[in-house]
């Protein structure tokens, strides 16, 4: 269901007594069983995983159930394929679509440690699942370069959508003058360890300003979608209008659009999660103008009932956590302040869709950015918040509060970080099973500090980034291998470590150029089970598009010192055979311009040139010489790519100086050609032009 990626009354003495009696109650024993529909399947079909969570065989409800790899050591992180609520069948369930592979997957029941009735944790036995067919792949376009004179090296990079081993062979193609094919030559992809980069889907533009983009299987498909809020300024001159647009995945990097207006007036922020239980995606929408948040029930066809309202105290802002804060298995709602100290927001979910506002027994004072998770293991989300001022010079605390259970927070230390942080978040990245820490510096360096497991850290040594402030990180498994890697945002690049898993990463970093950078989210929009990429870029018309990226792996194919004839224009293609795993792909046309030998020197001297009053210039004369063995038939065009700014080039084919000129009737083995020369101050040098550009015919 979810893939991975003012009002207040008085408790009587009596009623506070009865609570505390259920919360000292031994948690019962819990009992999950998993199935998976179908259990074998071909590639792009959506797979259902089913958990049943039973106790003394009633079904269990609520709660929460992950669905996990079952090979994994910890279901943590990367070996976590999705998360589901329990119904009121005792039942929640995953779609997803998966690479071809196998697969042993099980369910683990949470439990609800502070629910009325007590649930204890439960894991399911594993089970297999077989997806079928070949991957997707992908190959170029072709690169040329030039060992010597005539003789050529091509190149061709192979990619592949899924998560075996690339393997196979490239031919190397050219379509000469008369259309037929011919084979330069045939090589297996080079055997270095795989690589991988980010490669750009299809560019979705809108015309709205998107404030935020959501990822989650809004219609049960098994693909991610997107939701945004969108706010259109030219509507209203004060306040604008805004719609909620959800863009429902094709499967190919691809959405389809519904647009529905909202109530609320400026909705800055919103998050998902399944509030009412019914196993559907729904949304909490922040309303910055009302100070309120909005439930909005699923459907499960991508479209949402938006529900009462609940207004915040202090009109708390952005961003909207959500977890089950206090143990009871139904998701809860925080929201942190985004915009200076303040006392956060958090709202009970009463689990039919609706909440209830939470005064903590404690104040505590958040800063932007925010984490929930559970640090000490006692099944509990933690907050991990930041402070905006120092303690000492340099000192930009972390603070660490462990959740009590019932809707409270209490703090539990504050790391000494000699960095403004401007994102974190929280993973395993040296897989020993507890949650660690990685923060973005605004001096562009990163932090990883490991988890001890009782909710304290231990710094390790800072690694530096090149280029852009990282504003935004995510954690998650981006190439496959059940290690946690990193995604780091700046202004305009996307970069991503490959970790190793071991708390370390691989270097350099892969990157990806993209416009002015807003945000982004996470989800697999194309059904490989890898995660993506959807980016909210901006421009200057106050538009925004929605970006999305995959990862893909890939090797390189290359053959070299291949003769090809000259003065000729070859059109090169490389073709991958594909393999076992991986389905066969053709490259885009490479048109490759093979240049005759001709030499293009000019020697400048002010004797012999004539200088004109009326253009206040001086003239003289380039040579040119074939100095082959054979005829170059016209029309010859030859340009430059060190042309001074101060010489330009009399065309006679052309009414216009420029940096190239056409001799019409080619020339001979032997001979030269002339063409008048232009320039606005006498001197003496020697000046050797490169040919550049060459179009004619044999």
């Amino acid at each position: 269901m979810r893939p991975l990626w003012k009002s207040l009354s008085r408790t009587s003495a009596i009623t506070l007594a009865l609570l505390a009696t259920l919360h000292a109650q031994a948690p019962t024993p819990t009992q999950t069983a998993l199935t998976i529909s179908p259990s074998t399947a071909g590639t792009n079909t959506a797979i259902v995983l089913t958990a049943r969570v039973t106790s003394a065989g009633s079904p269990v409800h609520p709660g929460l159930v992950l669905f996990c790899n079952a090979n994994a050591a910890h279901c943590e992180d990367a070996a976590i394929l999705g998360t589901a609520q329990l119904t009121s069948a005792g039942t929640a369930k995953l779609h997803l679509r998966l690479s071809p592979n196998t697969y042993s997957l099980k369910a683990v029941f949470q439990g609800t440690p502070h629910s009325l009735v007590p649930r204890e944790p439960s894991t399911s036995a594993a089970q297999p699942l077989t997806i079928t067919g070949l991957s997707e792949s992908s190959i170029g376009p072709v690169t040329a370069t030039t060992p010597s004179t005539g003789r050529y090296n091509l190149s061709a990079t192979v990619g592949g959508l899924g998560t075996s081993p690339l393997t196979g062979t490239v031919s190397f193609s050219d379509v000469v003058h008369n259309g037929t094919p011919l084979t330069l030559g045939t090589t297996s992809i080079n055997a270095l360890p795989t690589k991988a980069q980010l490669s750009p889907f299809t560019l979705a533009t809108y015309t709205n300003s998107f404030l935020q983009v959501l990822s989650g299987d809004f219609n049960d498909d098994g693909l991610a979608d997107l939701v945004t809020l969108a706010y259109d300024a030219n509507q209203d001159i004060n306040l604008g209008t805004s719609n909620l647009v959800t863009l429902l995945s094709n499967g190919d990097g691809t959405f389809r659009s519904t647009t529905v207006p909202l109530t609320t007036e400026f909705p800055p922020a919103f998050a998902s999660g399944d509030f009412n239980g019914d196993g559907i995606l729904d949304l909490a929408v922040y309303d910055a103008f009302s100070c309120s948040i909005t439930p909005m029930l699923g459907k499960g066809d991508g479209t949402f009932t938006a529900q009462t309202p609940t207004s915040i105290p202090s009109c708390v802002g952005p961003p909207v956590l959500v977890a089950d804060i206090n143990g009871d298995g139904i998701p809860d709602l925080m929201l942190s302040g985004s915009q200076s100290f303040s006392n956060p927001a958090i709202l009970l979910g009463k689990g039919d869709g609706t909440f209830t506002l939470s005064v903590p027994a404690s104040s505590f004072i958040t800063w932007p950015p925010t984490v929930l998770r559970d640090l000490n293991g006692d099944g509990i989300p933690d907050l991990i918040t930041t402070s905006e001022n120092y303690t000492s010079p340099g000192i930009y605390p972390i603070l660490i509060y462990t959740g009590n259970g019932d809707g409270t927070f209490t703090l539990k230390s504050s790391i000494p970080y000699p960095h403004y942080v401007n994102s974190l978040d929280v993973a395993d990245f040296n897989d020993d099973g507890i949650p660690d820490l990685i923060v973005a510096n605004s001096d562009s360096t990163l932090d990883l500090l490991t988890g001890n497991g009782d909710g304290t850290f231990a710094l390790k040594a800072p690694i530096s980034l090149s280029g852009a402030t990282p504003y935004q990180i995510a954690a998650a498994d981006f190439n496959g291998d059940g290690k946690e890697d990193v995604l780091i945002a700046s202004p305009a690049n996307l970069k991503i470590l490959l970790g190793n898993g071991n708390g370390s990463f691989t270097s350099p970093p892969i990157s990806q150029n993209t416009l002015s950078y807003q945000g982004f989210t996470l989800g697999d929009y194309n059904g490989d089970g890898i995660p993506d990429v959807a980016s909210l870029l901006y421009n200057n018309n106050l538009s925004t598009t929605v970006f999305t990226q995959l990862v893909e792996h890939t090797k390189q194919a290359t053959i070299d010192n291949i003769p090809l004839q000259p003065d000729t224009d070859h059109v090169v293609t490389a073709h991958y055979s594909g393999s076992t795993d991986y389905k066969p792909s053709t490259s885009p046309r490479f048109d490759l311009i093979t240049f005759p030998n001709v030499t293009a020197k000019l020697h400048f001297t002010s004797t012999g040139f004539v200088y004109s009053r009326v253009t206040n210039t001086y003239s003289g004369t380039l040579t040119v010489t074939n100095t082959g063995s054979s005829a170059i038939a016209g029309p010859l065009q030859i340009g430059f790519t060190n042309l001074p700014a101060t010489i330009t080039l009399a065309n006679p084919t052309v009414p216009k100086n420029e940096g190239f000129f056409t001799i019409p009737g080619g020339l001979l083995p032997g001979k030269s050609a002339q063409i008048l020369v232009r320039f606005n101050n006498p001197f003496n040098a020697s000046i050797t032009y490169t040919l550049v550009a060459y179009t004619g015919a044999l």
